[in-house]
């Protein structure tokens, strides 16, 4: 298992559990549906999408496939108009069918992966961890390949039946430090509290 560097307490008391403190009115509107192998995925718009006719604002692409004889799908989204190289943002669903795992492994999996591609990855947990559930933050201070950049990725992962899917936002920013977090997040409250608030709408059915 992977140790997962954490943002220290008194960076909590910035975050803290944000989703509940978004007002309403500010969601995005309804809940889109997507169906994977024995479960529909409900799950709200990407968080920069103002209108239901999001075809005007999104760019989006769709893969299935077996990888490592994995079954596995993916659904993202960017901005309308942005490259799918080169993004600002990008909202998803990814899901994998590979039979039971647990949630500490599925979290540690989806760590390492910024483990290895940032300067430092920080580990920030919204939620408890329960059996089945994770709703969670990492934050990357520097990207490796793109080192002008860091980003914030938002996660909700559920684990149900075998299958292993996740909602996340991500968003690219200027490159900050674990020292700049004591001050408040990379990226304004209000994007950040939207951003849990979508992805905490996330559910298997």
């Amino acid at each position: 298992m992977i140790p997962l560097p954490r943002l220290a307490l008194l960076v909590a008391l910035w975050l803290g559990l944000p989703a509940p403190m978004v007002p309403a009115q500010d969601l995005p509107p309804s809940r889109w549906q997507l169906p994977l192998w024995s479960r529909t995925a409900h799950y709200a718009p990407p968080p920069w999408v103002r209108s239901r006719g999001f075809e005007q604002e999104v760019e989006i692409f769709r893969q299935q496939g077996v990888n490592n004889g994995v079954e596995t799908f993916i659904y993202e989204y960017i901005p309308e108009g942005e490259r799918f190289e080169d993004w600002s943002e990008l909202y998803a669903i990814y899901a994998e069918r590979r039979g039971r795992v647990a949630m500490e492994e599925a979290i540690s999996g989806i760590y390492g992966i910024f483990a290895t591609a940032c300067e430092e990855a920080i580990y920030q947990e919204l939620q408890p961890v329960g059996q089945g559930r994770a709703l969670f933050a990492i934050y990357c201070t520097r990207d490796l390949t793109r080192r002008e950049y860091g980003e914030v990725a938002v996660f909700s992962v559920i684990s149900a039946e075998g299958e292993l899917v996740r909602n996340y936002y991500e968003k690219r920013l200027p490159a900050f430090s674990r020292v700049s977090l004591n001050h408040g997040p990379p990226l304004p409250m209000a994007e950040l509290e939207k951003a849990i608030a979508a992805v905490s709408r996330f559910e298997l059915r």
